[in-house]
């Protein structure tokens, strides 16, 4: 019987280039791109496997205007992961990463960008705008969950907090904006990401005290802002959500649109 020597052994581990690359305290090495570029598998076997994150950029939100309904969070960007993805082989792939608002893509898969905010439909659904009828948006493609409903009385508007990679965004409440909907853990890297934006809040009544906004969702959602709309100038702005995970933006600035953070790509594989 012919004994192979020791180390003849096909190599049965994936190794590749490209990103940011962390090798974590396990067996794990987990590459990142925050921006567009190029993984490099270099080795390959046959029945070798990757784990694999994908996230579009979170969706925008309008800012919120007296007499105008209230705008809700944006969505956060849609979420594809696999465990076990296996389509590859040795060779260059491009990883990109969508800004807010725009796709994300690798290895022909299409993260989709957050829904915008009043009731858009994206990788996670926009939230609802501030009236009877202000549905919040739908999810595509699995990839997220919807956002929350919009309310309306005679005197307070609060809208529906965008949908995260993990939850749904919250409805609009009398006294309070939808929270954002949480996001979603990769479970090698533990990064969270694409977090619903917070649903905007407005006042019109002075007797009224001012509403609460909405919070963003874990993974980078945006805080929806207020708008006193019987005292000018009363109230909080918005905030963008966060790049490099895939926030929503926080919905009812005092003046300007809210962005939606960048996306993401993780790639992780055992590499010993």
């Amino acid at each position: 019987m012919l004994v192979k020597p020791f180390g003849f052994m096909q190599q049965p581990f994936v190794n590749a280039t490209g990103g940011d690359i962390v090798a974590t305290s396990g067996s794990y090495r987990i590459h990142t791109f925050e921006n567009t570029g190029t993984l490099t598998i270099q080795a390959a076997p046959a029945d070798a496997e990757i784990q694999l994150m994908i996230v579009g950029g979170g969706g925008n939100a309008n800012p919120g205007t007296c007499n105008v309904e209230t705008p809700g969070g944006g969505g956060g960007g849609g979420v594809i992961y696999s465990g076990s993805f296996s389509n590859f082989t040795t060779g260059d792939y491009t990883m990109t990463v969508g800004a807010g608002a725009n796709n994300s893509s690798a290895f022909s898969l299409t993260a989709l960008a957050g829904g915008q905010g009043g009731g858009n439909n994206g990788g996670s659904g926009g939230g609802g705008k501030a009236d009877s009828s202000g549905a919040g948006g739908s999810s595509l493609q699995g990839q997220g969950n919807d956002g929350g409903q919009g309310f309306e009385n005679s005197s307070k508007l609060t809208s529906g907090g965008g949908g995260g990679g993990g939850a749904v965004g919250q409805n609009g409440q009398g006294s309070k904006g939808g929270d954002g909907g949480a996001g979603f853990t990769n479970p090698i890297s533990g990064l969270v990401v694409a977090g619903g934006g917070g649903g905007g809040s407005s006042k019109y009544n002075s007797g009224d005290s001012l509403v609460t906004a909405g919070l963003g969702g874990t993974g980078g959602g945006g805080n929806g802002g207020q708008l006193d709309c019987i005292t000018s100038g009363n109230g909080s702005s918005a905030q963008d959500g966060a790049g490099g995970i895939g926030g929503g933006a926080g919905g009812n600035d005092r003046v300007d649109a809210r962005q939606g953070g960048s996306g993401v790509i993780q790639i992780s594989y055992i590499y010993k």
